[in-house]
């Protein structure tokens, strides 16, 4: 049947500053762990997109959404985001996303990258992908992701390893 959990939080106005030590810490510690992070999200089907940018959203992501790789190329070269994610297959022609996720240390960021498609992820991952989600995406999935993203912008050493690996395999 399950094992049930009650919890009783009592809540109290504060002034800043007066907040216990500890909880201090753990406030510092919460807001490390929750670290921003910036997605740019590229789709040729608006209604698509506005979901992706609804959920990234509701998980606390700033996202900015493109609809053609040329968009997504430019903006791109004025942001640094953390993620790009990208459908697989864009309609009309010069919208080859796999050849937007192989430029885009070149063009200065360190995001991680990630195809979003319907179809199931090769062995071997495409130039410049770090990741491959199948739709449907579960809201537990997406969570996944983006705590993943957190993690890695706040140790930007250890994603610039990660995401140089040669010959990326799914997992």
């Amino acid at each position: 049947q399950g094992t049930t959990f009650s919890f009783v939080l009592s809540l109290s106005e504060s002034s800043p500053g007066t907040a216990p030590a500890h909880l201090a810490s753990a406030s510092i510690m919460a807001s490390r762990f929750l670290a921003p992070v910036t997605a740019v999200a590229l789709d040729d089907d608006p209604d698509v997109l506005l979901v992706h940018q609804a959920v990234l959203e509701q998980l606390g992501a700033h996202v900015r959404t493109c609809t053609t790789v040329a968009e997504a190329r430019e903006l791109l070269q004025r942001i640094t985001p953390n993620l790009l994610l990208t459908d697989l297959e864009l309609g009309g022609p010069d919208q080859n996303s796999l050849a937007l996720c192989a430029e885009v240390d070149r063009l200065g960021g360190r995001a991680r990258v990630v195809v979003i498609s319907g179809h199931p992820p090769p062995d071997q991952l495409p130039a410049g992908v770090d990741e491959w989600l199948q739709k449907p995406v579960s809201m537990s999935r997406w969570a996944m992701l983006l705590a993943h993203v957190r993690t890695l912008a706040l140790k930007p050493d250890e994603a610039i390893s990660e995401q140089s690996r040669p010959n990326k395999s799914r997992p």
